[in-house]
């Protein structure tokens, strides 16, 4: 019985790959990223710009991160045990080293992300058919934006 089995799995199996596909199927994509219609209204600007927004706000424990850094390496703020001592001691002593990056590559990831979305508007918008005061909008606010993360990259 179990020869029979297993006779009958090999011959469908070779069934299976003789009788496969010969060329790759060609999918339609649908998506609103597409880089041939994103900028080409000021909807999709400004879709890039608030990924760029979002990228660049310091909330939650990011803004921690910037406080206790700010505050650490001064005598406004002191840490003295607790599960962020292990953090605070390398800021207090000044020797923060690559061995614990979440610090600083969660926020500077972050920033750069914001600065490549803002990038990307200010390299594209000159293409698009949107109107001129619409342009010039979205070119403030790019700029503003990526001058903001580069604020906060170097504090």
């Amino acid at each position: 019985m179990k020869r029979n089995t297993i006779f009958f799995i090999v011959i469908l199996s070779g069934l299976f790959i003789s009788t496969g596909c010969e060329q790759q199927l060609e999918e339609e994509v649908f998506s609103q990223l597409d880089p041939n219609t994103l900028f080409a209204s000021a909807n999709g600007i400004e879709r890039v710009l608030f990924g760029a927004y979002r990228d660049a706000e310091i909330i939650g424990n990011l803004g921690n991160n910037v406080a206790w850094l700010e505050e650490w390496t001064t005598d406004v703020g002191w840490e003295t045990g607790g599960g962020a001592n292990r953090h605070a001691s390398l800021a207090i002593n000044f020797t923060w080293d690559a061995s614990n990056p979440t610090h600083f590559t969660n926020q500077w990831n972050n920033e750069y992300a914001s600065i490549r979305n803002c990038n990307l508007v200010l390299e594209n918008i000159d293409e698009s058919p949107v109107q001129e005061e619409t342009k010039n909008r979205l070119i403030a606010e790019a700029r503003f934006v990526r001058a903001s993360a580069y604020y906060y990259l170097y504090t």
